[in-house]
């Protein structure tokens, strides 16, 4: 395993600690039914998180047989990037913080920022309806959808995947025109790819510009992104991680109907721990962007223990590892769950934000915390269960929390 330490060794006054911390995250990453608080570590450790890193993702990577990782964490701007394992078996290339990884759905928190910056910049309204936005669709049922539950999955009823028959562009469209809705909007959960798709394609089509460059041409330089891709480019593909299905069978995305818009973005840590970071502080050289990335996690709705905002999902912090498995869990994914009205004012205190992915061949996940200006990034070419890197990023969390400013 190629080692994600950043300095060599570590004090030897800090030894002991460093065991009963290293210890502590296992046993959260492990053994979930109980959580330890973890020790203060010293200001002098700041520089010196990398055997703890190091321990907890040596065990995840055996107990998932991951080939290679990517940790990406973020701390009051101070940043460590560490990298684990091969990004292929078959070549033994080692994984690096240049390693693409395939995001999966962590690409809907892209399309939607998209959506909201074509807000910001008046040509399109979260709470205007798909057929005023996209008249071929007025006059449907799917045309009375406002925008916005396009982006929390509750549109009335959006199956997770087309229909099989839908394998062509032209087949999705055709898909929406006959598509009934199967219960109101905005009163069930069902987490979908088609309707975050649909508002891919109405944000493009208000931006004038095919998908692709309205990604490539215009959001992904504006985030400061270069590495950060729909079609990886000749020149990066030697970067591009070989992905591994559950059996271990080699594995990669193919593009299907409108996956661009739903899960097709490939990208490194460091220009997704560098997305991360704008989210928690936006600070690009657009002021209507930076007002878009902060419209998307507001939230819409309660389902279960999360608030569902605009793609990203969010939780009252501090928060137990067992209500953050849950919301992450399969049955927030697979099944058709009650929305619950905000009665709360959930602008005011802290919260921490997440989002789950996941290809073929790919398994990845961010989190952060805004108000202690925190973040946390994984990028795996193995596909594994959520829980486990939901697990892993909240005994990292427990780590970085503790560390005091730099």
């Amino acid at each position: 395993m190629a080692s994600g330490r950043l300095l060599p060794g570590h004090p030897s006054e800090h030894e002991d600690a460093a065991m009963r911390t290293t210890a502590l995250l296992l046993s959260t990453l492990l053994a979930p039914a109980s959580l330890t608080p973890i020790e203060p570590i010293e200001a002098d450790q700041l520089f010196e998180i990398a055997p703890y890193v190091d321990s907890v993702a040596a065990t995840f990577m055996d107990r998932y047989a991951v080939p290679g990782m990517a940790i990406a964490v973020v701390k009051r701007g101070q940043r460590r990037i560490f990298s684990y394992g091969v990004a292929s078996k078959e070549s033994g290339a080692p994984v690096t913080p240049d390693t693409l990884f395939e995001l999966g759905s962590i690409s809907k928190t892209f399309t939607v920022t998209l959506a909201t910056y074509s807000e910001a910049r008046g040509k399109l309204s979260m709470d205007g309806t798909v057929g005023k936005h996209l008249p071929a669709l007025s006059g449907r049922p799917i045309g009375q959808i406002p925008l916005w539950q396009l982006a929390t999955h509750s549109g009335g009823g959006f199956p997770l995947q087309f229909p099989n028959g839908v394998r062509s562009e032209r087949d999705a469209m055709r898909y929406y025109l006959d598509w009934n809705p199967s219960y109101p909007g905005g009163v069930r959960r069902s987490y979908a790819n088609p309707s975050i798709a649909l508002l891919g394609v109405i944000t493009a089509e208000s931006l004038g510009l095919s998908f692709e460059h309205a990604m490539e041409g215009v959001l992904f330089p504006k985030l400061g992104l270069t590495d950060t891709w729909l079609r990886v480019p000749m020149e990066g593909r030697k970067f591009y991680a070989q992905g591994y299905n559950p059996a271990g069978i080699p594995v990669r995305l193919s593009k299907g109907p409108l996956s661009d818009q739903a899960y097709g973005i490939r990208s490194t840590a460091r220009d997704l721990l560098r997305f991360v970071e704008l989210n928690i502080s936006p600070g690009t050289d657009d002021p209507l962007l930076d007002r878009a990335l902060l419209k998307a996690q507001v939230a819409r709705f309660k389902v279960g223990p999360m608030f569902q905002d605009l793609i990203w999902e969010q939780y009252p912090y501090p928060i137990a590892v067992e209500a953050l498995v849950k919301g992450n869990s399969d049955d927030m994914v697979y099944n058709v769950n009650p929305t619950i009205p905000i009665t709360t004012d959930v602008s005011q205190g802290e919260w921490l934000l997440n989002k789950t992915g996941g290809t073929s061949g790919f398994s990845s996940y961010v989190l952060f915390v805004p108000s202690r200006q925190l973040g946390i990034v994984i990028l795996t070419n193995k596909s594994h269960p959520n829980e486990g890197r939901v697990r892993l990023a909240y005994a990292l969390l427990q780590l970085l929390d503790r560390l005091p400013p730099p």
